[in-house]
């Protein structure tokens, strides 16, 4: 069976997920996560990659990220995958691979759902119970945003700074909006289309898609397509 092609463009930013084999950790200690930083850091200044939100979890990473050429998410990955697997197993002493599969990933429309996925990313290791507060977790991008902390890896989107410019307060705002928390329905639509490799946006923005991709995005409707002039 011939695989699902994923949806991707330059100039829009996608939600990546990838995880670890068998729900396997892919960071067992500090010097993974770092190696890992920095191999997607070169990985995106050499196919011209850029992140918005990143999270670094023990069994699975989160990305928000929008390339630059048609296939600079594609190609980070293989090179991610070349690196930091050598690294991984050689350091720990295994064999074989490393990742459950392809990467899982969405297009994001920016203007309604960049914000809500940088969230989404952002509060990920709340969610998990591994900190109670985002910015406390060291391998993630909430610290940049709330804390001011510099972070090489993170290139800020304009979405961003039209959200929280409101008295040039961005981090305030944007730890307000971080504890505000997700809705339940945002959150669901979020994973479903991460899991389903679809597109998170408005019919409008699915139909631009459409016309350049040269394929359909939408869902169809249930049931046989009806006849036409009977």
């Amino acid at each position: 069976m011939s695989r699902h092609a994923r949806y991707t463009l330059p100039g829009i930013p996608q939600y990546v997920v990838q995880r670890g084999n068998n729900g396997e950790h892919i960071f067992l200690e500090e010097n993974d996560y770092l190696y890992y930083a920095n191999c997607l850091q070169d990985a995106c200044l050499q196919y011209d990659c850029k992140i918005h939100a990143y999270a670094f979890l023990h069994n699975h990473v989160h990305l928000l990220i929008t390339q630059q050429t048609p296939d600079g998410i594609a190609h980070l990955f293989q090179s991610l995958g070349r690196r930091y697997v050598r690294y991984f197993n050689d350091r720990h002493g295994r064999t074989g691979t490393l990742w459950e599969g392809r990467y899982k990933s969405c297009l994001v429309e920016s203007e309604r759902y960049l914000l809500a996925c940088q969230r989404f990313i952002d509060l990920h290791p709340v969610r998990d119970g591994l900190v109670k507060k985002p910015e406390d977790y060291n391998w993630s991008s909430a610290s940049c945003y709330v804390l001011e902390v510099p972070d090489q890896l993170i290139t800020i989107h304009s979405e961003y700074h039209a959200f929280t410019n409101k008295n040039n307060e961005y981090h305030q705002n944007y730890k307000d909006f971080l504890k505000q928390g997700i809705p339940k329905s945002e959150a669901q639509l979020i994973s479903e289309s991460i899991s389903k490799s679809g597109v998170l946006g408005d019919e409008s923005f699915q139909f631009k898609v459409e016309l350049l991709l040269g394929w359909r995005v939408r869902p169809r409707k249930p049931g046989r397509p009806r006849r036409i002039g009977i």
